[in-house]
């Protein structure tokens, strides 16, 4: 908790205080992911089942790093986009605090705390509902920012967001055809819910196409240099 600055979602902090927030970070809980991306467990805490997250790879790349001197940190994006979301109806996770740990400027740490949602991941047969729903998100003016299909869950008969790190628009119908085109990647019957015959599908799919291919060609050089140095 050291030099941490947290903001708290609950304004006057009669739900969470600063000794929940410490009880969330240090109790072992259920680890849900813990790789170079990220830390994820669930807690109990006050009959509630909490999410707290470290972007790990976010925190420690300096490149990252530098930007947050200009820009908010990953913690405060996910969050104040849950407060929107939920503002508008959306389903998505209820936000109760993040952290920072700032040096020179720069965020070097943070986290993330939010309630635990019970769902599991969409399958391509929910793909009319979630292309609805990237289009509600879409006419709010902004984008998902990260719709592939693992950010979608399904509980009974309700579609809920997870992860979205909105931004606005800024090549409107590109923007938006890049979105469902990333979510059909793993869906591909997502496709019979888009306008595949419009200039702004073909746009977004040339770019979606060509970024795959660069992202090829990095990972194919990456791999020679490897072996390369394996062999001296």
């Amino acid at each position: 908790m050291k030099n941490f600055k947290i903001k708290y979602f609950d304004t006057d902090k009669k739900t969470w205080s600063i000794d929940d927030i410490r009880e969330i970070m240090t109790t072992k809980g259920k680890i849900l992911k813990n790789n170079r991306r990220s830390f994820v467990k669930k807690v109990e805490i006050k009959n509630k089942t909490i999410i707290y997250k470290i972007p790990t790879e976010k925190n420690i790349s300096n490149w990252i790093r530098l930007l947050t001197l200009f820009r908010k940190s990953e913690a405060q994006v996910v969050l104040e986009s849950m407060v929107i979301l939920n503002e508008k109806n959306i389903y998505t996770n209820k936000p109760i605090a993040y952290g920072e740990k700032r040096k020179f400027g720069m965020v070097v740490d943070s986290f993330m705390i939010y309630e635990y949602l019970n769902g599991t991941t969409v399958t391509e047969e929910n793909s009319k509902e979630v292309i609805l729903l990237l289009k509600q998100i879409h006419a709010l003016g902004y984008l998902h920012n990260d719709s592939q299909i693992e950010n979608f869950l399904k509980n009974g008969d309700n579609i809920y967001v997870i992860d979205a790190k909105l931004k606005r628009k800024k090549f409107g119908k590109i923007s938006e055809n890049s979105e469902y085109i990333k979510f059909a990647s793993n869906a591909e019957k997502a496709y019979d819910y888009i306008d595949t015959k419009s200039i702004y599908f073909k746009i977004a799919m040339f770019f979606y196409k060509l970024f795959k291919f660069k992202r090829k060609i990095r990972k194919q050089m990456k791999n020679r240099k490897i072996k390369k140095d394996n062999k001296k």
